[in-house]
């Protein structure tokens, strides 16, 4: 009895069912309406600032050139989701008279601060990358003109081609900075220039480091991940291939590729670097995330000693770099116990290490330690200076292949997810405490993160997809039938944890009221967060109406047909013999030959909030 107690407790706290009660509130906006010959259709959220979230538009084409002919920047109001400004970028009459300077410019990125937004664009001219610059005031009066600031030239016979990079920080004095990986050849150290932007366009520092890299073959691409931190400094992640000449002494289990995290001051171009390799041990899922004064650097770890052929994952690596010393503080490597994932896998055994059926009492024992090692560090959540809790999943790629009637055969490629697994880690290495939530989707595609997350009041809000594993077949009808009965779509799916104890929650939102017209009503099918806030779409898309073709004319030169559809009445000379039609049909023939001028489709911007 004591023991059936317990694992109700244990049920009731870690795998609790989905509930309907919401913490979290939806503010949407008006009900939109999206077509090329209007503003366009939405593309993808670009920020935020303290007033305004910012969404860029676009035509609706199959080519990313075609669609970005006309593009449009708006502003919703931060807490009513209300449009509250927009202006067009290029293919409006507002900057017509600018149509000149934009001649084979590309659209490259907005950075939003306070009370400015920059967009950037490029130009590729032989042998060398231009950028261009304009800049708008919060509410998207035009500040500053397009201005050419910059450009990076390439040698033609260099192995390594120059590469941009443009980065800002709302903390880091609303400051952006500029530049780029310069080109090189093989064995070169990769160097990199950079300057500090003014508001005038012009600047106030620059200079240039090297990296603690070479150029190792052909590349066109930067070959460093970089970020502009909170601390003011420029954080780059380098990885390091060992060569096979030089890898001929390492162990056979031991990775040739490890991480070198550097860490720069723009002002006097101090640079200070470490390598994250070590031995006996291979590091996997790497990241890193600046946080106050330090920058946490963490990812899961195989202990060749325990698996030489080093694939298993036996614990997570942390470690805590001084941003004003450039000091490594401490490095940790925290072990899994048999007791840990016991707790954290009680109901899903197979989400620990699996290996075969039949096991050694010793492959046993190591088994108990492992976690499978297809996990991956999803996203980070870091909400004091001293602690970060890593949420991960199961991440498994992989294809098929299908063949029609005629023999033609295609790859599809799939990427099943599971778990979203929680580990919080103190300074000093220790597990404060690890839980699992159980879940199974599979997508479209590979490499799919799809775990995002905030903070609000020691809790973290985590959307996920797909829903909890269900056992019995029993559990798979009866949710199956409530699937169908009821659109997933119309929900927003999310856990909350504690951020002290690990305890977590499942919870859906109703999108929709239950008496909401059809067309009114809203799906949440992608949540992205901006500056520690959810925000989503629910975008519709449609053909335009079919139109009716009626028409009767006589005479030698030709008959007119009248075209009568949603869009209005239109004349269409057509050279003809002589006689008269009449028609009933498609209008398709007569429609301009982009595909996205044959639709239109309504949308609506949305916050999804904790309710405190």
């Amino acid at each position: 009895m004591k023991k059936a107690i317990i694992l109700l407790f244990l049920s009731t706290v870690f795998f609790t069912p989905f509930l309907k009660a919401q913490d979290v509130n939806i503010a949407w906006s008006e009900k939109q309406l999206y077509s090329n010959k209007a503003d366009g259709f939405f593309d993808y959220f670009i920020g935020s600032n303290s007033k305004f979230i910012y969404a860029k538009f676009h035509n609706l084409a199959i080519k990313r050139s075609k669609a970005d002919r006309k593009m449009k920047i708006v502003a919703f109001d931060k807490e009513t989701m209300q449009k509250a400004g927009e202006v067009g970028l290029i293919g409006f009459k507002e900057n017509a008279k600018y149509v000149s300077k934009f001649d084979k410019l590309v659209y490259y990125k907005a950075i939003l601060l306070e009370d400015i937004i920059y967009v950037f664009w490029t130009k590729d001219v032989k042998n060398k990358q231009e950028l261009w610059v304009e800049s708008f005031d919060s509410q998207l009066k035009l500040l500053t003109p397009i201005k050419k600031v910059y450009e990076l030239n390439s040698d033609s016979k260099s192995k390594k081609r120059s590469s941009l990079f443009v980065m800002g920080n709302r903390k880091s004095d609303e400051r952006i900075i500029i530049g780029g990986e310069l080109s090189g050849n093989k064995d070169d150290d990769i160097r990199i220039e950079y300057k500090l932007l003014n508001k005038d366009f012009s600047f106030a520092n620059s200079g240039q480091v090297s990296l603690p890299i070479t150029v190792a073959g052909k590349s066109f691409g930067l070959s460093s991940d970089y970020e502009f931190g909170d601390d003011g400094n420029l954080h780059v992640e380098s990885i390091v291939t060992i060569s096979k000449e030089d890898a001929k002494g390492m162990s056979k289990g031991e990775n040739r590729r490890y991480p070198i995290f550097s860490v720069i001051d723009p002002a006097s171009g101090k640079i200070k670097s470490h390598a994250f390799k070590f031995d006996k041990k291979n590091i996997f899922s790497m990241g890193y995330k600046v946080s106050g004064k330090v920058m946490k650097v963490y990812g899961f770890f195989c202990d060749l000693d325990k698996d030489p052929k080093g694939r298993a994952t036996h614990g997570i690596m942390y470690a805590t770099l001084n941003n004003e010393t450039f000091d490594v503080e401490n490095i940790n490597f925290v072990y899994f116990t048999k007791s840990l994932l016991d707790r954290l896998f009680a109901e899903d055994k197979g989400d620990k290490k699996k290996s075969a059926v039949v096991r050694s009492k010793k492959r046993k024992e190591k088994d108990d330690e492992e976690l499978a090692s297809d996990y991956v560090i999803e996203t980070v959540q870091s909400l004091d200076d001293d602690n970060v809790v890593l949420l991960c999943s199961r991440m498994r790629n992989y294809t098929t292949r299908t063949c029609d009637s005629k023999g033609n055969c295609y790859t599809n490629y799939y990427c099943n997810k599971h778990n979203v697994t929680a580990f919080k880690l103190a300074k000093d290495g220790s597990m404060l405490w690890a839980s699992n939530l159980d879940r199974n989707i599979t997508y479209n595609g590979w490499d799919v993160f799809d775990i995002k997350a905030i903070h609000s009041d020691n809790k973290i809000y985590v959307s996920y997809g797909g829903g909890p594993t269900i056992k019995s077949k029993k559990e798979r009808k009866a949710e199956a039938a409530k699937a169908k009965a009821q659109k997933v779509s119309e929900y927003f799916q999310y856990a909350v944890f504690d951020y002290n104890t690990g305890e977590y929650v499942n919870k859906v939102h109703s999108v929709n009221a239950n008496n909401m017209k059809p067309e009114d009503r809203k799906v949440v099918t992608n949540v992205s967060v901006i500056d520690n806030e959810f925000v989503t779409y629910s975008m519709t898309i449609r053909p335009n109406k079919v139109p009716l073709l009626v028409g009767c004319g006589m005479g030698i030169g030709g008959a007119v047909i009248e075209t009568v559809g949603f869009l209005g009445t239109q004349n269409y000379g057509l050279v003809l013999g002589g006689g008269c039609i009449s028609t009933v049909g498609l209008g398709v023939f007569f429609a301009p030959f982009y595909i996205g001028n044959l639709k239109h489709g309504s949308g609506y911007m949305g916050k999804i909030t904790p309710i405190k």
